[in-house]
């Protein structure tokens, strides 16, 4: 609802803008101004609508925020790795949040802004707020030279907002994501069409590409991407694809040897080392983990399940559960 609300809200400012209502318009910005700060105080439990926002998802998400920033802090550059927000989240979480909720973890940072931060830096984090930048230029400069309302853009611009207002405390979920960047691109597309129609208002005259070979060229260079990512993205696909099928055939073998399809994937092996485990295929499950281990070194549930296996020595257990204090160091269950 607050999403809701704040992308209508915002419509309805475009919409007397764009009517040249001045001074209403000025006074409805300021009033979602206002609110957006109320929220963001209720968010940190503060404020006169803290009582609305508060839950405890949202003390919850906050861990996770402050996680983020701590990654980000620490790997500036570069980030922690993308979709690697897990496997340190543990390291990165704080001493209060450890103790206050020990069990509980994200593999996403519940903010897309520090998502991407954590997972790739700064450098990655400035160009995605650059991309947010460009879609609001977009939406001034068609706000500005519009003559009457169009009902398309102020619907396109409330969506976008509404999406922007959910990414600040939410997951980059594949639908939602969808969404957020084919309205950035149509806004931009939009401001691009119908500034080239103003523009040709003005003059009277229409512009013609001196060279028409140039959209087959872009066409051709959009097409090689085009492949290149599908032959990119086939690969994990086709994995998944042989695992299932593999899984439903019943051979402990071939199971065991699926879980390192290529590209690898630490939830594969440890899915199968679990499988075998509780099909009494005990040394098989050994071996798999002992892989997992190596390959993914700072993957916590890897040693979790490392430590459980009842096959596995007294020396190899006291190794996994020193990996799980190292990734996991505030947690007083592992001393």
């Amino acid at each position: 609802f607050f999403n809701f609300v704040a992308g209508l809200s915002f419509g309805v400012c475009i919409y007397l803008f764009i009517r040249r209502r001045i001074l209403l318009a000025n006074l409805t910005l300021a009033l979602i101004c206002f609110s957006g700060l109320a929220t963001v105080a209720g968010v940190f439990n503060q404020g006169p609508i803290a009582g609305l926002i508060y839950q405890t998802s949202i003390s919850i998400r906050q861990g996770y925020w402050s996680a983020a920033t701590s990654m980000l802090a620490t790997h500036p550059f570069f980030g922690v790795g993308m979709d690697n927000f897990l496997n340190w989240y543990r390291r990165s979480r704080t001493l209060e949040t450890t103790i206050k909720n020990p069990s509980i973890v994200s593999d996403s940072a519940h903010n897309v802004l520090l998502d991407i931060g954590a997972g790739s830096g700064f450098v990655s984090l400035i160009a995605y707020l650059g991309l947010i930048c460009l879609v609001i230029r977009a939406i001034i400069k068609v706000v500005r030279r519009s003559n009457s309302v169009d009902i398309n853009f102020i619907a396109l611009t409330s969506a976008w907002i509404a999406y922007q207002v959910q990414s600040l405390i939410s997951i980059n979920q594949i639908a939602l994501a969808t969404w957020g960047w084919v309205l950035s691109g149509v806004l931009v597309g939009y401001e691009v069409r119908t500034g080239r129609e103003f523009k040709s208002q003005e003059s009277s005259k229409i512009h013609l590409p001196t060279n028409l070979d140039d959209g087959n060229h872009a066409d051709k260079g959009t097409l090689i991407k085009v492949v290149i990512t599908l032959l990119i993205a086939v690969l994990p696909f086709v994995s998944s694809v042989r695992f299932l099928s593999t899984l439903k055939t019943g051979d402990p073998v071939a199971i065991q040897n699926s879980a390192y399809l290529f590209p690898h994937d630490y939830s594969r092996f440890i899915y199968v080392a679990t499988v075998l485990r509780d099909n009494k295929f005990e040394k098989e499950a050994l071996e798999v983990i002992k892989d997992a281990a190596e390959e993914f070194p700072d993957t916590f549930e890897v040693w979790n399940l490392y430590s459980s296996l009842p096959n596995a020595s007294a020396v190899e257990i006291a190794l996994a559960k020193a990996e799980m204090k190292r990734l996991d160091p505030f947690n007083p269950e592992f001393k």
